[in-house]
């Protein structure tokens, strides 16, 4: 969370060097076209003949989840009921390059900006979310073979980004002055829930909107970015779905959930939720992307606020 800069430990990549990189450790693999895709945290990724997807890190201290990742990753595309990266080219260290890194044939798709209201109803979207977890949250014995020792997340969940909302929260004040309702949030969110004490289960951990990807009919047809996959908190795959969709999906989604419900997971999966979008809301402030900040500004009003409350006690 948070507008830390992504650091890098190597010099940014572009096709010139890349395509030194793929013909020595490749030399089978034909390359023609090279483009770059974009830059997340942890990896630049660029797209070699509209098929490959290759991830490069950025630090040294990735290495260790992106490996985790590759391990689980076979598992997940055998049960899961959308794709995923299998990764097909393993590059190794070297003088070209500092770090392991690897290639997987394109997941078809494309993201969707929850910010911007949605065309068209969403119930494709739905069904396909709650298959995707009930499926997810039942393997959680076979994943936990695959990654052994690594299988369990940092101890850190969603509800510690209250310490990112103190940062910012000069920033949302100045922005909720005028509106009342929006401003009691500020204090509803220092409520903070209960820690999970329950039965672990395998989470992705970021099912953000750029890490699903969806066709035109709202249906997904994969999933990215299993990096930060593990054993944790359920309520966690479900707060980044609940803030673009709202608390009412939040109740759909449970009442068609395969496994158990703790007695917190809703307290959780809420104020995650709300973090999240008063985050989202303080970020687009931060940058002065104004149209940004009044679509979240609307989305917090009409979504996520149909009865008024965003922090259930």
């Amino acid at each position: 969370m948070g507008e830390v800069p992504w650091r890098m430990e190597r010099a940014s990549l572009d096709e010139a060097p890349i395509r030194a990189l793929l013909a020595a450790q490749f030399p089978e693999l034909s390359v023609t076209r090279v483009e770059r895709l974009g830059e997340g945290w942890d990896c630049e990724t660029w797209l070699v003949d509209s098929t490959w997807v290759f991830r490069f890190p950025k630090r040294a201290e990735v290495q260790p989840s992106l490996a985790r990742e590759r391990a689980l990753l076979p598992l997940l595309a055998k049960r899961l009921p959308v794709r995923v990266p299998v990764p097909e080219w393993i590059g190794k260290s070297g003088a070209l390059f500092p770090f392991d890194f690897s290639g997987y044939r394109l997941v078809p798709g494309r993201t969707w900006d929850w910010a911007r209201r949605p065309s068209r109803p969403l119930s494709a979207f739905e069904d396909d979310l709650v298959r995707l977890l009930n499926v997810l949250h039942g393997i959680t014995a076979l994943a936990r073979q695959a990654l052994g020792d690594e299988a369990h997340l940092e101890a850190h969940a969603p509800m510690d980004w209250h310490a990112e909302l103190l940062r910012v929260r000069p920033v949302l004040e100045a922005h909720f002055a005028a509106d009342s309702r929006l401003a009691a949030l500020l204090d509803a969110a220092a409520e903070v829930p209960e820690p999970f004490a329950g039965t672990s289960v395998l989470l992705h951990y970021d099912l953000a909107e750029d890490h699903v990807l969806m066709d035109d009919a709202g249906r997904i047809l994969g999933v990215i970015d299993w990096a930060d996959a593990g054993l944790g908190d359920p309520a966690v795959d479900m707060i980044e779905p609940t803030a673009w969709l709202g608390p009412a999906f939040l109740e759909r989604l449970l009442a068609r959930y395969a496994h158990p419900v703790d007695a917190g997971l809703r307290h959780r999966v809420r104020y995650g939720a709300g973090l999240l979008a008063l985050l989202n809301l303080a970020y687009a402030l931060e940058r002065g992307n104004a149209d940004r900040a009044a679509r979240l500004r609307r989305h917090l009003l009409e979504v996520m606020l149909p009865n008024g409350e965003l922090f259930p006690e």
